[in-house]
């Protein structure tokens, strides 16, 4: 099971089919993969190659319908009851972000005022693309989640419009 991934899907649950063929278009697997339908809205993953189970986890945003994909690693001791699934990574992206502001302290910062930063876009830490930032934050299923943030430095203060889509981290 080392090369295994599991997810509930909140909401309504994804036909089988569906969920197959979104792997089979978007993943690109060089392997194998066996998905199967489990009691209480959960999915198993199960590669037969560590590094599309790699390129999965770390690829993205994944979302099948309206329904996001957070996947996390499968275990022996994995409690599918002990509510690892209340909290979600989403990616936040924040259109029209002034240069001036782009630093990791800043998008750290973001993160807390919601949830927890667990990775920046990267596309964006590497200055590729600069044309908006996508960071992927991990919060409370109850939190509401505000249509603008303040943004408040040594440089100024700045109200920003984020958008939210709640889609695959690793997590």
């Amino acid at each position: 099971m080392a090369l295994s991934l599991v997810r509930k899907f909140m909401g309504t649950r994804p036909n089988t089919d569906v969920v197959r063929s979104f792997a089979k278009r978007r993943w690109h697997l060089k392997g194998q993969i066996e998905i199967t339908a489990m009691a209480k809205g959960f999915f198993s993953f199960v590669f037969s190659c560590e590094e599309d189970l790699s390129d999965v986890l770390c690829g993205g945003p994944w979302v099948i319908g309206k329904t996001s994909l957070a996947l996390k690693h499968w275990s022996l001791n994995l409690d599918l009851n002990d509510g690892i699934f209340g909290s979600s990574p989403i990616w936040v992206r924040l259109p029209g972000f002034p240069l001036e502001f782009w630093h990791e302290d800043v998008f750290k910062g973001l993160a807390s005022s919601f949830g927890e930063l667990l990775s920046v876009d990267s596309m964006m830490e590497a200055r590729k693309r600069m044309v908006y930032v996508w960071i992927c934050i991990c919060v409370n299923q109850n939190t509401k989640l505000p249509s603008s943030v303040d943004i408040i430095s040594k440089l100024g203060k700045w109200t920003q419009p984020v958008e939210f889509e709640t889609m695959s981290c690793l997590f």
